[in-house]
């Protein structure tokens, strides 16, 4: 009995030696990691033609996510702030306490200038929180209001001028007035709606498992068009220039018109689709399943380039594209003949973003020839691509 008790004494002696040099290694690493300040010398980013534009800190505070809309950075820490900073100065315009993890990608609904001033209406930012939607104004960071949800959503939210719009695990998109809070229109699909939604108002679109692409009427819900593709929609889609551009499982990607959802083309990939494209000036931008990162001619949907273990689109550049690889490097692209000119490892990087910038937004002075790097432990840096003379 003894020996046994003997016996035990040391294995919990050993554990608890253990556990206190693995803590060790572990609080080593996280002080490492914390106090780490992220550089970019000129040294490094001139040779690839680039030059630091900003950084910002946000002191004691943990990322873990982060977003660009309408040329704005977000980003959630794990005390559950969502900051708004701005793209082009690393500014912080305002913090906004969502009181838990933010399930979805955000939605910005934007008002036009008349609404704007005459109905005094102001942006809205739409997240989606434990089961509850948080209206809050995206000028200010004020919260305009919060619902709870009657059903759970299988979707991010989306909105037009008069309702948001989730899908739920029922097969149905429902439709709630903003006013009211009540759900005036639902429309019951074949399968999950688990893709969110765009908007062109007084129209909205969204997307289905059941292999579907639907326009509606915003406030009536009254269906004005649908395209039926030869498998599921998992990938919210993209408006741009009255055309919708939706990636899909039947390893498609689908360019439609969003008069009247007649196809324009329709791009073959190796795997399934279940990424969002993102247009940009004369191009659509996506990756496959399989890691293939596709450039595609938005005119004629003929492919332009491929890029293998290409993850994400970073930025549009004057002559070349960037895009992060899977491997974390930034790969530079030349546009016209998708000849890869260097790859650079950042691999430190916790979040890569995509400035979807195309260039009559940068004539307008709304953005700029910006990349984004966010790291966990609250550094924001932005580096610019080089004027050409």
């Amino acid at each position: 009995m003894k020996l046994w008790l003997t016996v035990l004494a040391v294995a919990l002696a050993v554990t608890v030696t253990v556990g206190c040099i693995v803590s060790q290694q572990e609080y080593e690493e996280r002080k490492r990691v914390w106090t780490l300040r992220p550089n970019f010398p000129p040294v490094e980013l001139n040779p690839i033609g680039f030059e630091k534009r900003w950084e910002t800190h946000l002191r004691d505070r943990e990322i873990t996510k982060m977003w660009t809309i309408n040329y704005h950075l977000y980003a959630e820490t794990k005390g559950h702030w969502l900051y708004k900073i701005d793209a082009k100065s690393g500014y912080v315009l305002w913090v906004y306490d969502i009181g838990s993890e933010v399930e979805t990608d955000p939605f910005v609904y934007m008002y036009s200038e008349f609404e704007k001033s005459g109905l005094r209406k102001y942006n809205e930012l739409y997240l989606l929180a434990s089961d509850a939607v948080h209206c809050v104004d995206e000028e200010e960071g004020f919260r305009v209001w919060k619902h709870d949800l009657r059903f759970t959503p299988s979707s991010p939210v989306f909105a037009s001028a008069s309702h948001f719009y989730y899908g739920s695990w029922d097969d149905r998109l429902r439709a709630v007035d903003k006013e009211t809070k009540i759900i005036t229109w639902e429309y019951v699909s074949k399968n999950d709606i688990v893709a969110g939604g765009t908007e062109k108002d007084p129209t909205i679109f969204f997307v289905s498992e059941d292999g579907k692409a639907y326009c509606a009427d915003a406030s009536r819900g009254t269906i004005r068009w649908e395209y039926e593709a030869q498998g599921p929609f998992s990938a919210t889609p993209y408006f741009y220039k009255n055309r919708l551009y939706v990636g899909c499982r039947d390893y498609n990607i689908y360019s439609l018109r969003t008069t009247d959802g007649t196809l324009d083309w329709r791009f073959p990939c190796q795997a399934q689709v279940v990424a969002t494209p993102i247009a940009v000036d004369t191009v659509v931008y996506c990756r496959a399943r399989n890691n293939w990162f596709y450039a595609i001619d938005r005119r004629s949907g003929k492919e332009k380039w491929r890029l293998r273990d290409g993850v994400k689109l970073l930025l549009v550049g004057r002559e070349n594209a960037y895009v992060v690889t899977k491997s974390k490097e930034m790969a530079c692209i030349d546009s016209k003949s998708g000849k890869v000119q260097w790859k650079k490892p950042f691999r430190d990087v916790s979040f890569f973003v995509t400035n979807e910038a195309d260039r009559r937004c940068i004539r307008k002075g709304l953005s700029d020839y910006l990349i984004y790097f966010g790291y966990k432990n609250a550094w924001f840096f932005s580096i610019r691509e080089k004027d050409l003379y």
